[in-house]
């Protein structure tokens, strides 16, 4: 006759049981990370909490993309040109304008995004390329297009 063990049993099912779980968390969850940001990605999206890093590996940036909340900006005291009262001024800001994924993202993307036009190196054509873009209150920029880029001497 074949004894029947609860206590055995009972653990055997606790352990398929959490090894399924956790297995169904990391398929669930994916974590990410390079040299200028680090979190997770849940289907496709960013999810939890995401640290984003400057050129010196400091953390810039902070967010929580479950929330949509900030959590920590990197302290700035540079000035800024801002449009106050009718009148552009240079001021300094309680919360300067980021990039929604850090600088080092941004820079990576403007490296990838804007090519140097072909017959322009073609005909010796170079100096200093000028992009002027806003920053929204959310931390996104628009698409950046080749209309606004010029070239200066």
């Amino acid at each position: 006759m074949q004894s029947f063990d609860f206590e055995d049993n009972q653990m055997k099912s606790t352990t398929t049981f959490l090894f399924l779980f956790l297995s169904y968390l990391t398929h669930a969850q994916k974590l990410i990370q390079s040299d200028y940001e680090k979190g997770y990605v849940k289907d496709g999206k960013k999810y939890s909490v995401w640290q984003y890093f400057n050129h010196d590996k400091q953390v810039e940036l902070v967010i929580n993309h479950t929330t949509g909340k900030v959590m920590y900006v990197i302290p700035d005291t540079s000035a800024y040109v801002i449009f106050k009262n009718g009148e552009w001024i240079t001021s300094k800001v309680d919360l300067h304008p980021m990039p929604i994924t850090g600088f080092q993202n941004f820079y990576l993307h403007i490296l990838d995004t804007l090519k140097y036009p072909a017959k322009d190196f073609k005909n010796g054509l170079g100096g200093k390329v000028v992009l002027a873009f806003d920053v929204d209150t959310l931390g996104s920029i628009p698409p950046i297009s080749e209309t606004k880029i010029n070239f200066e001497s």
